[in-house]
């Protein structure tokens, strides 16, 4: 496609998502817009050039939304297949979802394999979709061609790194997209696709972000050698480089959202030891801005204990800035917090 046809079914696609209907079997975190985006690509772009692959695909929602347009896709006479990886093991953090979502129609236990009633929810689209338990962490040789790589999975650096090494030798230049389905969040165990696409920034080209959703859709446009193909350390990125990184990642977030991703910087700035830099971006964060939405302020307000601890542990007689600066920062998600509530 040319970047004039990718824009226009992008806004076509726009347009959709105040009426679209999510297929029955689609049970999951992602959102209807994000579950729109795909299906209409699924039905719309895939060309059958390279493999569909959802990485992190829980309890196949969006699998199930990429079948769906697959079926409905009349030109693609190849890899019409949605090849799903996770390990689909039950996590404590799941229960809160479970609760949720009041049709999931069971419930587990720590350590419990959901694969067969995945595989039970799907198999209305039969030869369409493939599940696989998968453990990521574990890095495998890259595999044919892929068309479309969705990454629900990138949830901690070691994930990064192996998921860049295991699949993105695979994208097609010109062809492929990538969806970041965490990347216009916070929350710091995410954090390395926000680093990722920006050290890829002259390979890739940002095409949308979904409304409404953590999703950030990129097209593969030039090819990586093999020295590019990394996901660097987190020790690789100066604080110059933080500062770049962070405001490409901005630009690529609908104005509604981009408050999650400054946040998103902030915690990197602490994860990195960068205080003072962290607390000048809850100044600019707080300050400017104090109605920020609920869950954000809160969700900062319950990580920054891990930072108060990890801090004092790094300071000094001769040096206590570091803890000053944390608890300047936890003052601010306070008394924005507080605003928040009066509102």
């Amino acid at each position: 496609m040319t970047d004039r046809s990718v824009h226009m079914w992008v806004e076509q696609v726009r347009d959709s998502y105040s009426t679209y209907s999510p297929p029955p079997e689609a049970v999951g975190m992602t959102t209807r817009h994000e579950l729109c985006f795909v299906e209409a690509y699924a039905r719309d772009i895939f060309s059958g050039a390279g493999r569909i692959v959802d990485l992190g695909c829980w309890y196949g929602a969006t699998t199930a939304a990429l079948a769906r347009g697959l079926h409905a896709n009349a030109h693609a006479e190849n890899n019409a297949v949605v090849e799903a990886y996770d390990l689909f093991v039950w996590e404590t953090w799941m229960d809160g979802h479970a609760e949720r979502l009041k049709h999931l129609g069971k419930r587990y236990h720590v350590n419990d394999c959901f694969l067969p009633d995945v595989a039970e929810l799907l198999r209305p689209y039969g030869d369409l979709v493939t599940l696989e338990q998968r453990d990521l962490l574990e890095p495998k040789p890259p595999g044919p061609p892929i068309e479309f790589l969705f990454i629900d999975a990138m949830k901690s650096w070691a994930l990064g790194q192996s998921i860049v090494k295991s699949f993105f030798p695979s994208l097609i230049p010109k062809k492929s997209y990538v969806v970041q389905q965490d990347f216009v969040w916070y929350h710091p165990a995410m954090l390395s696709a926000h680093l990722l696409m920006w050290y890829m920034r002259d390979h890739f080209e940002f095409v949308h972000h979904v409304p409404w959703s953590c999703s950030a859709v990129f097209r593969y446009t030039k090819v990586l050698d093999s020295t590019e193909i990394r996901l660097p350390p987190p020790e690789f990125f100066t604080l110059e480089m933080i500062h770049e990184a962070y405001e490409y990642s901005a630009a690529c977030a609908e104005s509604a959202r981009v408050d999650y991703v400054k946040a998103g910087k902030l915690f990197f700035l602490l994860e990195r030891g960068f205080y003072e830099a962290a607390l000048q971006e809850g100044r600019a964060l707080f300050e400017v801005d104090r109605n920020l939405p609920p869950n954000l302020v809160g969700g900062m307000a319950n990580l920054m204990s891990t930072y108060r601890k990890r801090a004092a542990s790094e300071t000094t007689s001769q040096d206590p800035s570091a803890v000053s600066r944390v608890e300047a920062i936890e003052k601010l998600i306070l008394q924005a917090s507080s605003f928040e509530h009066k509102n």
